[in-house]
């Protein structure tokens, strides 16, 4: 399914946590092998694949120097690439954005909580990106923002891209996958359970 690739877990020796691409042989694969990948049809998981989760919220950044987003001037468009990691690979699409308030949605979100809805493609990049995420090996989510920064705070103004990659590297510690379907419906087809929560913000 996904011709011997998996993503791992590597500590550098910069104490930084990595999530290489290993090859079948069990060596990393570079930038080219990946883009490679991203480029491969995959062999399928028997229907589409998709998640919801936590793209950014109005919580405290996990890292020292990186600032606190405010959301009350975004207004969220969609489609935008799903990346694997900070590679700029695409393995899928945003296919939906929806703002939320922490009281509805919970798991130690703060403030406004922004929702996205994304379902990976055909490439054997994206097969390799979701078996990591059944394994439970990534799973983190990072929105890459554009914005001006005022009173110590990102006003953002626009989602251009969302990243995948491990939980524990992910700036905000509730930016996290919430829900996996292997067999979900388009997004408009059906409601996806935080559909019912239409609270006010």
């Amino acid at each position: 399914m996904t011709a011997g690739y998996r993503i791992g877990r590597l500590l550098g020796r910069d104490g930084v946590l990595y999530m290489p691409i290993v090859g079948p042989r069990g060596g990393i694969c570079d930038r080219a092998e990946a883009a490679r990948l991203a480029e491969t049809p995959g062999q399928g998981h028997g229907g589409p694949r998709e998640f919801v989760g936590v793209a950014a919220d109005e919580s405290e950044p996990r890292f020292p120097g990186e600032l606190r987003l405010d959301l009350t001037q975004l207004t969220p468009v969609v489609p935008i690439p799903l990346h694997l990691g900070d590679s700029e690979l695409v393995v899928g699409t945003v296919e939906r954005l929806a703002l939320r308030s922490s009281a509805a949605i919970g798991g130690g979100t703060v403030g406004r909580v922004l929702l996205a809805t994304a379902r990976l493609d055909s490439s054997l990049l994206a097969d390799i990106a979701w078996t990591a995420i059944m394994d439970e090996v990534i799973g983190g989510l990072c929105s890459v923002v554009t914005g001006p920064e005022r009173a110590g705070r990102c006003q953002v103004e626009a989602i251009r891209a969302l990243r995948l990659g491990l939980v524990e590297t992910s700036s905000l510690a509730s930016a996290k996958i919430l829900w996996i379907s292997e067999n979900a419906p388009p997004p408009r087809a059906a409601p996806v359970p935080w559909d019912r929560d239409r609270d006010a913000l």
